[in-house]
C-alpha cells in the first residue's frame, strides 16, 4: 500500500498479488467491498478506479480523496 498527499488531495493505491481466494466451509467465498469503496470515496469528492493488476492474478485499487470536500460531521475538513 501507498499513501500521499498532494496539496488538498489523498491518494492511495493498494495492490493485491493474488494469493489463494478465502474458503469457509468447502466453498470459495467471492470478494466484497469494491462498491463500498467508490460509494465512500465518492462521499469525499474522490474517485475510486478498481482493476486487475497486469500480472496475471491480483488487483489494484487506486483511490484519490478531498477531504476538503467532505459532509459536514465527517471529521475529515477539520
Amino acid at each position: 500500500m501507498t499513501l500521499t498527499v498532494d496539496h488538498s488531495r489523498v491518494h492511495i493505491r493498494v495492490l493485491d498479488t493474488g494469493g489463494e481466494p478465502v474458503v469457509r466451509n468447502g466453498r470459495r467465498e467471492p470478494g466484497r467491498g469494491l462498491i463500498g469503496i467508490r460509494e465512500r470515496a465518492a462521499l469525499y469528492g474522490g474517485t475510486a478506479t478498481i482493476g486487475p493488476n497486469g500480472s496475471g492474478s491480483g488487483w489494484t485499487v487506486d483511490v484519490v480523496l478531498d477531504p476538503a470536500t467532505a459532509p459536514p460531521g465527517t471529521g475529515a475538513s477539520q
